[in-house]
């Protein structure tokens, strides 16, 4: 974690304004414009935004690796009304809610005035493609390019319970006949993933994408962002890039595309967006059952 942050539950929380953020934002954006002997003195290496929630936070506490991944970004915004009243409680900090909807679309904002070149990647069926439109229309001047989604599966999603998550090789051939783009979230991934990931970052690096929004939902989003990190970091060891912003983004591409539609601003204001998206897809109350564990947990620490 880069900048000013207070912790929840192992997790670490921006807790700067959002202003500030898009300050530190604007200025990693401008590295692009030193000269190329500073340059070739300090690589710059991608800038990592997520989005923690507390079905997130709870997801960490019973994954270290997932944990450990979280915590390597620089900016981890308070996306929710529960992570704002943890902060009050465990740390008397009274920090305001930053949306990661809001924030995405305040970064395109700010590509479009830098003239920044920014990818979407990820959600349902065509919404990416969707969500471009939308932004066009509402930011004139934005410059998108959209990248087909491939199918994610976990490795742990595909072998047996009773299995280990640490597959050996025949196993490991077996998977490698699925369709899916498969990730191994604990160990080196197989031959299928490193190329798609590294004509992935390719593309990205040619075609002068700045900034990349990744909406697979977590973990998977976590994931794919940090393979792609991974995989620059070992390509930047001798030649210097131009910055690259990679930030998680969940369900924006739902609300910002109109799939979804968002809940009022006076029930935003008051914390109650997750009970208006609840109310458009009851089927999320499992995954609030599970995060209500998140209360207890704060509750019981402090």
């Amino acid at each position: 974690m880069e900048y000013f942050c207070e912790n929840v539950l192992g997790i670490n929380f921006t807790t700067l304004k959002k202003k500030n953020i898009l300050e530190k934002i604007e200025k990693y954006i401008k590295k692009d414009q030193i000269s190329s002997r500073k340059l070739q003195k300090k690589l710059i290496r991608p800038l990592i935004i997520f989005t923690p929630n507390p079905e997130i936070v709870m997801f960490a506490q019973k994954n270290p690796f997932f944990r450990k991944i979280v915590n390597s970004a620089q900016i981890n915004i308070p996306d929710g009304a529960g992570i704002v009243w943890a902060l009050k409680k465990i740390h008397n900090h009274k920090v305001k809610r930053i949306s990661g909807v809001d924030l995405m679309v305040d970064l395109c904002e700010m590509a479009a005035k830098k003239r920044v070149i920014i990818g979407l990647i990820g959600g349902r069926d065509k919404v990416a493609l969707k969500t471009a439109e939308c932004l066009r229309v509402k930011i004139p001047g934005v410059k998108i390019i959209v990248f087909p989604a491939p199918e994610i599966k976990l490795v742990e999603e595909l072998i047996n319970d009773n299995k280990k998550i640490n597959i050996d090789k025949r196993e490991n051939k077996k998977i490698l006949n699925t369709k899916y783009l498969i990730i191994n979230p604990r160990g080196k991934q197989n031959k299928e993933t490193e190329k798609y990931f590294g004509s992935l970052l390719k593309e990205i690096r040619s075609r002068k994408i700045q900034i990349l929004f990744v909406a697979f939902g977590f973990p998977k989003q976590e994931y794919f962002i940090k393979i792609i990190k991974d995989i620059d970091d070992r390509q930047s060891k001798n030649i210097a890039k131009e910055p690259l912003i990679l930030m998680s983004v969940g369900g924006a591409f739902d609300y910002i595309s109109g799939r979804i539609p968002r809940a009022p601003q006076w029930m935003r204001d008051g914390g109650m967006e997750w009970l208006y998206r609840l109310m458009l897809e009851p089927w999320r109350l499992l995954r609030q059952i599970k995060g209500s564990e998140f209360f207890l947990r704060v509750l019981l620490q402090h």
